[in-house]
């Protein structure tokens, strides 16, 4: 990299002159929705995301996912045979029908696919992300287990896709994710959120249907037997710009 350019090996340039720079700011949400309600939330939103398009990636998944229908299968593809057992190890994770230890399992997603951010990374990222944030929402949920993975993993990525999912981990990520995750857990959904959800299923080729699949997957913590149903403790999500680090969705 020299000054505001990327340079690849096969000779691609990539200018990162006009990209927006990282810019935390609060997106300021009614009180979220008790957590019974969410289930019903993320059913419609998989539905709408289905009839907006062809899923691609390991969007493949969503449906399977929204109707907890994990178990072992194969698929046609070669990233998504390899994907789907960690996939699915991570949805009973969340649920909690296997212990937080089996978290380490994603590490095996790190670098999955082809792209700049390789399928597995967004899915992971996605997943993180969500509970990230339903953990701060709802505080009686409990909060993401370590992944040494993250470390682990990095020499099976790239360093901007490794950069994009640490920041995901952290709660950080672009716009229209925050605005569909935050748009599920609010009492009123903002009047933009298909348009969000359009927005972030137009990302690159398949990254906005891979974060969106990590995020279903993810909500499938507000299911977990014995959680309380309580309303959330405070009503604010942090977001960022859209294009930290000049992030570029090529996959």
């Amino acid at each position: 990299m020299e000054e505001d350019t990327l340079f690849f090996g096969s000779g691609l340039r990539v200018s990162l002159g006009g990209a927006p720079t990282l810019g935390r700011r609060s997106i300021v949400s009614p009180r979220g929705l008790p957590l019974g309600s969410l289930a019903s939330r993320r059913s419609a939103l998989v539905e709408t995301a289905l009839a907006l398009g062809s899923p691609r990636g390991l969007g493949v998944f969503l449906p399977a996912i929204a109707a907890c229908r994990c178990s072992l299968r194969s698929w046609s593809d070669a990233t998504l045979n390899a994907a789907w057992p960690v996939v699915s190890e991570l949805v009973s994770v969340a649920v909690g029908d296997s212990p937080p230890s089996r978290i380490h399992e994603a590490g095996r997603l790190i670098g999955l696919g082809p792209g700049l951010t390789p399928s597995g990374d967004d899915f992971l990222g996605g997943f993180l992300f969500t509970w990230h944030h339903l953990h701060k929402v709802y505080p009686s949920l409990p909060g993401v287990p370590r992944l040494n993975g993250l470390r682990a993993g990095a020499d099976r990525t790239n360093a901007i896709s490794l950069a994009w999912l640490r920041d995901l981990a952290q709660g950080e990520g672009v716009t229209p994710l925050h605005e569909v995750v935050e748009g599920l857990i609010g009492r009123v959904s903002p009047p933009n959120l298909q348009n969000a959800l359009r927005r972030l299923l137009a990302l690159g080729h398949s990254t906005g249907w891979d974060l969106l699949t990590g995020a279903v997957a993810g909500l499938g913590l507000s299911a977990r037997p014995g959680v309380p149903v309580v309303s959330p403790a405070f009503d604010r999500m942090p977001a960022t710009q859209e294009g930290r680090h000049g992030h570029q969705t090529t996959h």
